[in-house]
């Protein structure tokens, strides 16, 4: 116990030192006393506003003066009255005004010092001659106050060293729950930490993540935004606090007008906390008013906020739509009659202290006998004004507790004390040890204070509406739940204000959380469409090639199905059948060939070179079905050999045969003498050697760079996989150049042989085939190499085996054949040459002359016999097939038999003379 009386010495010397070396009352404030009895309590509280850190200045709210004072004079006298408590001792009461000052509060604290007794009063006599004790200081038993936390710690501190226990009705700062520090502090309400709770449980009722903090300066602003952040970060709901401005001390009107200016930047807050201590809250409300901000917010306070509304309900004008969180508390009907009563002279001078200097709103002061007419009007003219709130409500509680354990103290160890002596028996530490074990019925239930001296109730919830505050809901502490009955906007049909950033992001819509610089909300963005999420929907990743993101939870990439260009494709439907139906063609054109090989009109197309192009164009066929179907290696080897040689096939028989037609011709021009290599076995030979030609090629090219199943991704932002056969570009245009020296140089003998007569006209359907073949060759093979769709490419290369397939049978074999069957339809196949149709050419053929010139007269006749008619170009190729030269000769000695002119010998052509000369 000396510890602690010497800390108080020092701390006594302090304050001395603090107030100029005299310690004395503060300068400017009255004390309100009440009458001194048996046993007192103190109180502090706030009445008037200060002027400075230790003068107050003479306005008051006279209304929340006459309240506060009254509720406690009211618990006093309702204990005195009562036998069961504290039967025959009388309860006073010392009431002094901090004036919303902390300093002030401090000094409020030091009065209470307990000086009066004997064993301390020994460390005050050397400062005798500069300590003015009388009137100063009082000798309480406990005190009650301040109501703002900020000051209840520093009152706490003081009268933590001198043992005196404290009870606030309206501090919530979770500091004070510090047993250590503040071992003697007690309060009717819950501590900040369920207010918060309150405070989250409102913002997830209406979905509120995004919002924004104002406080006050000092541990109840600081703390409760400290506390309100841990808790928001633990319901993992993604709170964003946009922005926390503190309120301080010496802040001005103008300062006011720019927390309101920092909040409304950025323009998405909606919700604003707020923190702030009761002198905060009026100048914050006032600058609300005057900025035009009144529908910007919505504004959820604690109990400071509850206070100021509850005192002038018009201020919920202000704020329409906001929320207030207060204890809950049940009004207390004997103290809302105790103010009704009207006033006398008499009443007031009872109700209040002897004294009393009332400031009605000017700095003109007149005592209470003046004002007898003030206070009956404001009785008699709204009701609301003498309402009960929380606060007389907690402040009578407080008051009861006190009389709840000095009356367990008086009863457990004061037993045959009487009033002179009962202060010496009654120590400010057996009334705390009483008050941590008090237990009765108070304003809002069970009162009980738990091991860290605070209580546990619910707490009531109001919402400005239609300019009044209006219970909307409660909060329990006992299971943290939240009741909410239907708010304004549900009642109004109104939709509720929304105060949130995005809604999470999810992943399944592959959506990302991007923050910007300025705000700690997000937006979802989406990421593209190849893309997955990742580092918790922080990061988009695109897929690897040849996978997609899932398409139920875009976190991971799943393969794509490859596509390849299958028969059941439309395109390769039509394709399949153009093929199928080419190949039945191709193999009745052979059938046809075969069943009238010994014909002479197909004699004469070199059946050995007809059947390699038949082969070719039958491979083209199967080729392309080939083509069309699933790719696999094998396929991809038979798709590249086959697509090399098949060109081969067609055309080296073509160049063979059209090169044969050209010499022969050309040949009769000059001489008698057969060429060289034509007969049918020297012919097929040749073709042979060109096909093996490209086949050594084909070998060697595969060999080198081998065709193999390839799989590609033509865009990465589109679903699709392509599945093909790549052919090596090195083997594609090697064989491509040969096969195209084939077509070219077929093309110039096609050429060179267009003069024929007509009745030699396969080389002009010869030409038409080729030159139709290097037509799709310059219109499909740019084509091919600038597409970059396989599906593309393999079309192009299944179609251009089609195009070139039809193309040989239509033009070299369905003439001949049609030929055929149309010779057999006239019934003159009995007659091996067409002489039908004659044409008269204007030259005399005429043989070389010899030693043995015949005489004139035999070159007449051979002359008459010479006029013949020009056999058909399938009636010299069948002689030749035969080597019956003689049936030419026939045929031009049954001449003679027509009676021809002498004068139509002069229409012989050159072009039959060098026929006959090739043949004979």
């Amino acid at each position: 116990m000396k510890y602690w009386n010497s800390r108080a010495l020092l701390f006594a010397i302090a304050v001395y030192c603090f107030y100029g070396g005299t310690l004395s009352c503060p300068d400017g404030v009255t004390d309100y006393g009440y009458n001194f009895a048996d046993l007192n309590l103190g109180a502090i509280l706030s009445i008037h506003a200060s002027d400075g850190l230790r003068k107050c200045k003479p306005d008051m709210d006279y209304f929340h003066y006459n309240k506060t004072v009254n509720a406690l004079q009211f618990a006093v006298d309702d204990v005195n009255k009562r036998n069961d408590i504290l039967p025959n001792i009388t309860l006073g009461l010392v009431i002094l005004d901090d004036c919303f000052s902390a300093s002030l509060a401090l000094a409020r604290a030091l009065q209470f010092m307990p000086i009066s007794n004997p064993n301390k009063k020994e460390y005050f006599t050397k400062f005798e001659n500069s300590i003015d004790l009388k009137g100063c200081f009082y000798d309480v038993v406990g005190v009650i106050g301040p109501d703002t936390s900020k000051r209840s710690i520093i009152t706490a501190d003081v009268l933590t060293l001198f043992g005196i226990p404290q009870i606030s009705h309206t501090a919530t700062s979770d500091l004070l729950s510090d047993k250590l520090r503040f071992p003697y502090f007690f309060r009717m309400v819950p501590p900040d930490r369920y207010q918060v709770k309150v405070i989250s449980s409102i913002l997830q009722y209406f979905n509120w993540t995004h919002v924004s903090i104002v406080h006050s300066e000092g541990s109840y602003g600081r703390e409760g935004v400290k506390s309100l952040k841990s808790v928001l970060n633990a319901l993992n709901r993604n709170f964003c606090i946009e922005n926390t401005i503190e309120i301080n001390y010496n802040f001005k009107p103008e300062d006011f007008m720019n927390v309101l200016t920092s909040l409304d930047q950025g323009g998405k807050v909606r919700v604003i906390i707020v923190f702030v201590e009761v002198e905060d809250t009026a100048p914050l409300v006032s600058a609300i008013r005057n900025s035009g901000y009144n529908e910007k917010f919505i504004w959820v306070g604690t109990d400071a906020l509850s206070i100021y509304l509850s005192e002038n309900k018009k201020n919920c004008e202000v704020l329409p739509g906001s929320f207030a969180i207060q204890p809950y508390t049940v009004e207390v009907k004997e103290f809302t009659k105790y103010q009704r009563k009207p006033s006398s002279p008499e009443n007031m001078e009872k109700q209040v202290s002897p004294g009393l200097e009332i400031y009605n709103g000017t700095s003109d002061k007149q005592d209470m006998s003046n004002n007898i007419q003030i206070g009956m009007n404001v009785y008699d003219v709204d009701d609301d004004l003498v309402h009960t709130t929380f606060s007389e409500s907690l402040l009578i509680d407080s008051v009861y507790a006190f009389a709840y354990a000095l009356d367990a103290v008086i009863r457990k160890k004061c037993y045959g004390y009487n009033k002179e002596n009962l202060s010496s028996c009654v120590s400010t530490l057996s009334v705390f040890e009483e008050l941590k074990r008090v237990k009765f019925k108070g304003s809002f239930g069970q009162i009980k204070f738990n091991d860290n001296g605070d209580v546990m109730g619910k707490y009531k919830i109001s919402q400005c509406v239609e300019g009044k505050p209006r219970k909307i809901g409660m909060w329990d502490m006992d299971n943290e739940l939240l009741v909410f009955e239907e708010s304004e906007w549900f009642r109004s049909g109104r939709k509720v204000p929304k105060s949130a950033c995005a809604a999470p992001c999810s992943s399944e819509l592959g959506l990302v959380y991007h923050f910007t610089k300025q705000t700690c909300c997000w937006e979802c963005v989406e990421c593209k469409i190849n893309e997955i999420v990742v580092a918790n929907n922080t990061r988009c990743e695109p897929c690897p090639e040849f996978h997609w993101p899932n398409i139920k939870l875009r976190t991971f990439c799943d393969p794509i199905l490859p596509h390849y260009v299958g028969l059941s494709d439309p395109i390769s439907v039509g394709l399949g059948t153009t093929s199928i139906l080419g190949s039945l063609l191709c193999l009745w054109v052979a059938l046809t060939l075969f069943r009238n090989k010994n014909e002479h009109i197909i004699k004469c197309t070199s059946l050995e070179l007809s059947a390699v192009i038949l082969v070719g164009t039958f491979v083209a066929y199967v080729l392309t079905m080939s083509f069309l179907s699933e790719p696999n290696t094998y396929k991809c080897f038979v798709n590249h050999i086959g697509f090399n040689l098949i060109f081969t096939m067609l055309y080296a028989p073509l160049l063979v045969k059209t090169n044969r037609i050209y010499r022969i011709f050309r040949a009769g021009k000059r001489t008698t003498k057969k060429p060289r290599l034509t007969s049918q076995t020297s012919q097929l030979f040749i073709t042979l050697v060109l096909i093996a030609l490209q086949i050594i090629t084909v070998i060697i090219s595969t060999s080198i760079v081998p065709p193999e199943i390839k799989k590609q991704m033509p865009v990465r932002t589109e679903k699709f996989v392509e599945l093909f056969c790549n052919l090596p570009l090195e083997g594609l245009i090697s064989s491509l150049c040969y096969n195209l020296i084939l077509v070219i140089v077929c093309a110039f003998y096609a050429f060179k042989t267009r003069k024929l007569p007509d009745n030699y006209n396969e080389s002009r359907f010869i030409a038409f085939c080729v030159d139709t073949t290097l037509l799709i060759w310059v219109t499909f093979l740019p084509t091919y190499f600038t597409t970059s769709r396989a599906d593309s490419k393999v079309t192009i290369l299944a179609l251009a085996l089609l195009l070139n397939a039809y193309v040989t049978l239509l033009c070299l074999f369905i003439p001949r054949i049609y030929s055929l069957y149309n010779q057999k339809r006239k019934g003159r196949m009995q007659n091996p040459h067409n002489y039908q149709d004659f044409r008269i050419v204007k030259h005399v053929v005429r043989r070389k002359e010899s030693r043995d010139r015949p005489s004139e007269t035999q070159s007449r006749s051979i002359d008459l016999a010479v006029v013949v008619s020009v056999p058909s170009f399938s009636t010299i190729c069948s002689d030749a097939t035969q080597g019956s030269l003689e049936n030419a000769v026939a045929d031009g000695k049954k001449a003679t038999e027509y009676d021809i002119l002498p004068a139509e010998l002069s229409l012989l052509n050159a072009h039959v003379q060098s026929a006959i000369k090739t043949h004979l």
